[in-house]
C-alpha cells in the first residue's frame, strides 16, 4: 500500500500534494482581494468587502494549488487521493467522476460512491453489477469476506443512500465524512484485489513441481 494520504488543509505545512502523490512540505503566500470594486486590495475603505487568496506551493515538484479564502477552489480534485492502479476501469471511471466534484457537492459524490461500490460488490460476487448492494455484500459475507471489509462496504453503502434519500446524516454539513468513503473504497479494492494479486504472483514465482507437491497435498481428505 502507497503512503498514507493527508489531505491538503488551509496553511498546511505538511501532506499528500496532489500533483506528484508525494508527502511533501509546502510555501504559502497570499493576496487580498477588494470584492467591492474588484482589484487587488493594497489599501482599502471601511466597509470594503475583503477576501483572501492563498496560494500554495508543494517543495517536491512545484505544483501551485489555489484557496480562497482559507478554502480550496483548484486544482477541485486534491483533498482526495487518487484511485489504487489496480481499480477496474468503470470503478475507477465512477471514482474520478465523484473525486471531481466532491468540493461541489459532498451529496453527490457519496451518491456516485454508492453506484460504484455497487458495481465492485457485484462484480466480486460474479454476478450482474444491476443487482441489489445488500444482496452482493451477503453474498461475499458467505464467501468469508472479512468483518472489517463488510463494515467498510456497509459504511460507503449507508452513507451514499443517505445522499440520495434524506436521513440522518448531513453530508453536506460533513465533508470529511465524504472525503473517507474514498478512503474506504480504495481499502476494498486493496484488500479485494491489489493483495490477492500480488500474493498470486510470488506463488507462481515457485518451481512448478513445487505448485503440484501443495495442490496434490490439497487434494488429501483428512
Amino acid at each position: 500500500m502507497k503512503d498514507k494520504y493527508v489531505s491538503p488543509y488551509f496553511n498546511g505545512k505538511g501532506f499528500t500534494c496532489s500533483s506528484c502523490s508525494s508527502y511533501s512540505n509546502h510555501d504559502w503566500d497570499e493576496s487580498h482581494v477588494n470584492e467591492t470594486n474588484g482589484s487587488i486590495a493594497r489599501g482599502y475603505s471601511s466597509g470594503d468587502n475583503i477576501k483572501v487568496i492563498s496560494v500554495c506551493k508543494c517543495q517536491q515538484c512545484g505544483y501551485i494549488s489555489l484557496w480562497y479564502n482559507e478554502k480550496l477552489i483548484w486544482p477541485l480534485n486534491s483533498s482526495v487521493e487518487a484511485p489504487l492502479l489496480d481499480m477496474p476501469e468503470d470503478i475507477k471511471n465512477l471514482y474520478n467522476e465523484a473525486r471531481n466534484i466532491i468540493e461541489l457537492s459532498p451529496k453527490g459524490s457519496c451518491a456516485i460512491l454508492r453506484l460504484a461500490l455497487q458495481k465492485l460488490c457485484n462484480k466480486l460476487a460474479g454476478q450482474d453489477e444491476n443487482k441489489k448492494i445488500d444482496g452482493a455484500i451477503k453474498k461475499l459475507v458467505e464467501k468469508g469476506l472479512p468483518l472489517t471489509l463488510q463494515k467498510a462496504m456497509d459504511t460507503v453503502r449507508i452513507v451514499g443512500d443517505e445522499a440520495v434519500h434524506p436521513g440522518t446524516i448531513n453530508i453536506d454539513d460533513n465533508r470529511e465524512l465524504a472525503i473517507a468513503m474514498f478512503r474506504l473504497i480504495n481499502i476494498i479494492i486493496e484488500k479485494m484485489i491489489v493483495e490477492p494479486n500480488e500474493i498470486n504472483k510470488l506463488y507462481n514465482l515457485m518451481p512448478k513441481n513445487k505448485i503440484v507437491g501443495i495442490e496434490n497435498r490439497d487434494k488429501i481428505v483428512s
